[in-house]
C-alpha cells in the first residue's frame, strides 16, 4: 500500500468511528452514500419480482437477479462476505417477502477487480424461494445489439443534483438504450474539471447503455438487473441482458453506464447452475433433462425488493470531497483488504 493510500484509509476509518459508521475490510464497504436509479419512476409492484437485495447486518448493499428458485446472478465486485438474500419485497419500508441464507458464492474465475472485467457472481441459496409472487428472469446467449431499449431496476436516490439524499422506499425503474462497445470505448469528457475516457477499457464481457436525459444506474444498484422486455400483461417476459457494474460519474452526459454482458458468459453461467442448482431453469436443458431440473422453474419474468438505508457506498468517499476515491483490492492479498486510492482512475466507481 502506498503512503497516500495508507493515509486515506486511516482518515476514512477515523471519520467512520467519529460518525458511528462501520468500515469493514473484505469485498465491499457497507456505507451507502449515493444509491440511485437516476431519473426513473416507481416500478409496478411485483412486475420485477426477480430483483433481489443482498443484505448483511447493516442492510442492503447490492442487488441481484433471481434466475431460478435457488440461484441469483449478481456482480463479483459486490463481494462474498456473509449476507442474506431478500426476495419478493417491493417496498423496503415493509417486511414482506422472504429472507434466504446463502449456501455458496461463486465469482467468475476470470474476474479482475482492477479492470472490473468479467464482473459476474452466482449466488446459490440454502433453499429454493417459497414466496408465491416471485418469478424469474431468463438467461440466454442472445447478443444485445446497439439501440435496443432495456430497463435497469433498483432502489435509491432519485435526483443526481440534490445535495440532500432522497431515498425512495419503493423499487424504481428507468429505461435506457444500448450502444455499441466501440462507441462506448470512445467515450471521453470532463468530470469535476478533469478529462477522462473509457478508451481501452470496454471489453467483450461488457455492455453499455445510456439515456439522453441523464438517466442511469449508480452506486448501490450494483449487481442488479438490466433486462430486455417482451410481450405484455400476463404474458410479459424479461430477459436478463446485463448486471449493473461500473461507470464514470452517474448519469453523465459523456459517460454511459457499463454492465456485465450476460450473453458473453452464458456458457459459464449455464454450466455452474446445472452443476449446483437443485432447480435449474428448464431452458438450460441440463444434462438433456437431468433429474434435478425443475419443471416449476419459470424462464422469465419479474422482480421483488429489499431494504435500503442511507449510508455510503463501498466505493464512495467518506464525505463529499472524497467522491473521487474508490476501493480496489489486491488479488494477491489473502485478506482482500480494500484501499481508498486517488490516482488516474479518480472518478471511477464500482456500483
Amino acid at each position: 500500500m502506498n503512503p497516500l493510500s495508507t493515509l486515506i484509509v486511516l482518515l476514512s476509518t477515523l471519520a467512520a468511528v467519529a460518525t458511528g459508521k462501520t468500515i469493514r475490510g473484505g469485498e465491499h464497504h457497507r456505507e451507502l452514500q449515493r444509491n440511485r436509479v437516476i431519473g426513473g419512476s416507481e416500478a409496478q409492484e411485483d412486475r420485477y419480482s426477480f430483483a433481489v437485495s443482498l443484505q448483511d447486518r447493516m442492510g442492503h448493499f447490492c442487488g441481484g437477479t433471481l434466475i431460478s428458485p435457488d440461484t441469483v446472478l449478481s456482480a463479483a465486485h459486490c463481494g462474498d462476505d456473509d449476507y442474506n438474500v431478500v426476495v419478493g419485497r417491493h417496498d423496503h419500508g415493509d417486511r414482506d417477502g422472504e429472507v434466504v441464507s446463502v449456501k455458496k458464492v461463486l465469482k467468475h474465475p476470470s474476474y479482475k477487480s482492477s479492470t472490473t472485467d468479467n464482473d459476474y457472481m452466482l449466488i446459490f441459496l440454502d433453499k429454493p424461494v417459497s414466496v408465491n409472487n416471485v418469478k424469474f428472469a431468463s438467461v440466454t446467449d442472445n447478443f444485445v445489439r446497439a439501440n435496443e431499449a432495456v430497463t435497469v431496476v433498483g432502489w435509491g436516490d432519485m435526483d443526481i443534483d440534490l445535495d440532500e439524499e432522497e431515498l425512495p422506499d419503493e423499487l424504481r425503474e428507468v429505461e435506457v438504450y444500448t450502444i455499441s462497445n466501440n462507441e462506448c470505448d470512445d467515450s471521453e469528457g470532463v468530470i469535476d474539471g478533469e478529462r477522462d475516457s473509457y478508451n481501452g477499457q470496454i471489453t467483450s464481457s461488457m455492455l453499455c447503455a445510456e439515456h439522453p436525459k441523464r438517466k442511469d444506474a449508480c452506486q448501490g444498484d450494483s449487481g442488479g438487473p438490466l433486462v430486455k422486455k417482451s410481450g405484455s400483461g400476463s404474458g410479459e417476459e424479461f430477459e436478463l441482458v446485463g448486471v449493473v457494474s461500473w461507470g464514470v460519474g452517474c448519469a453523465h452526459d459523456d459517460f454511459p453506464g457499463v454492465y456485465a454482458r450476460v450473453s458473453a458468459e452464458y456458457s459459464w453461467i449455464k454450466e455452474e447452475v446445472c452443476k449446483r442448482s437443485s432447480q435449474p431453469p428448464a431452458s438450460f436443458r441440463c444434462g438433456g433433462g437431468s433429474a434435478n431440473q425443475s419443471a416449476n422453474a419459470p424462464q422469465n419474468n419479474l422482480f421483488g425488493g429489499d431494504d435500503l438505508e442511507s449510508r455510503q457506498d463501498d466505493t464512495v468517499g467518506q464525505d463529499g470531497d472524497d467522491d473521487d476515491y474508490h476501493y480496489t483490492d489486491d488479488d494477491d492479498d489473502d485478506d482482500n483488504y480494500y484501499h481508498w486510492i486517488d490516482d488516474d482512475d479518480d472518478n471511477y466507481y464500482y456500483i
